[in-house]
């Protein structure tokens, strides 16, 4: 499902991340717009990222059909090309080529197939991934609500606010 008028905001994002990214390599304009400003492209990323996923699983019921699509649909997103990026740059990088990222060891590679933490770029991966695990906590947790949450402890404003 698209949400035509978030485009811009998807746009707005990927252009913080590009001028950044740009900036970074080419020093442009002194490499002021570079530095991780990056992150705040990502940052909006993951907003939009929550949003969507709210609006479009949160009314869904929570069932294994429904949760299993979920998974395929988010995993299917991001996995095949970061596996073959970070495989890729661990082959690199064991030897002796650091074209891509810099894996230089088991320990390196497990700590980004676990989606502990990511080299260079590649750090924004863990954390979209962890979501994508947490949402499923938040998504259960909907659809089991039961009724509506008292706000107050004095019986009488219960008595006259939620009335039956």
């Amino acid at each position: 499902m698209e949400i035509r008028k978030l485009n811009t905001l998807r746009g707005l994002a990927a252009l913080i991340v590009f001028v950044t990214h740009f900036s970074d390599i080419t020093n442009w304009l002194d490499g002021v717009l570079g530095g991780g400003s990056g992150a705040y492209g990502v940052m909006l990323f993951f907003l939009l990222s929550g949003f969507l996923m709210s609006y479009l699983y949160l009314e869904k019921d929570f069932t294994k059909a429904n949760v299993t699509y979920y998974f395929l649909a988010r995993m299917g997103r991001v996995l095949p090309l970061y596996l073959v990026v970070v495989v890729g740059s661990y082959l690199l990088s064991i030897s002796g080529n650091n074209t891509l990222y810099s894996i230089p060891d088991l320990n390196a590679l497990l700590g980004h197939l676990l989606f502990l933490y990511g080299e260079s770029i590649l750090w924004s991966i863990p954390p979209e991934i962890q979501f994508y695990f947490i949402f499923i906590i938040f998504w259960a947790c909907a659809s089991n609500r039961s009724g509506y949450i008292y706000l107050s402890m004095d019986p009488l404003i219960n008595e006259a606010f939620f009335q039956n």
